[in-house]
């Protein structure tokens, strides 16, 4: 296994720069145009969420904030460096499944139980929650 230190370093090391480009500028397929801000603190949401699915993601079910999880898409599209920064930080691919809670009533419900689980670890870790950024 990996030690939380080294994991904590990776995760700092990774390179976003490509995703706040995207975000940052005019494009069709992407829903709306982001701040160079509100992109930095996603991606920091993010790099903490990802310190907590190292930490947690055998025990709990953690849920992204909706920004992080953008984030976390864009990472995931490009493949090559996914994987990467997975082996990188895991030591193995990091899975996402982003149905969780569209698959009725009690799949919702166990979806905000969830996000309000992931809530109060990412408050323990980090003394914040995870907020919405401004775009």
């Amino acid at each position: 296994m990996i030690c939380q230190a080294d994991v904590i370093e990776s995760i700092a090391g990774l390179d976003f720069e490509w995703i706040e480009r995207k975000l940052t500028k005019t494009d069709p397929n992407i829903a709306r145009e982001w701040t160079s801000e509100g992109v930095r603190d996603a991606i920091s949401q993010y790099r903490n969420f990802m310190f907590l699915l190292y930490k947690y993601s055998e025990t709990h079910r953690l849920v992204p904030s909706i920004e992080v999880d953008e984030i976390w898409h864009h990472h995931i599209l490009d493949t090559r460096k996914y994987f990467e920064d997975c082996e990188k930080v895991y030591g193995r691919y990091m899975h996402h499944f982003p149905y969780f809670g569209m698959r009725g009533e009690e799949d919702f419900a166990n979806l905000q139980r969830s996000f309000e689980s992931t809530q109060k670890l990412y408050f323990q870790h980090f003394e914040e929650y995870m907020y919405e950024v401004d775009f």
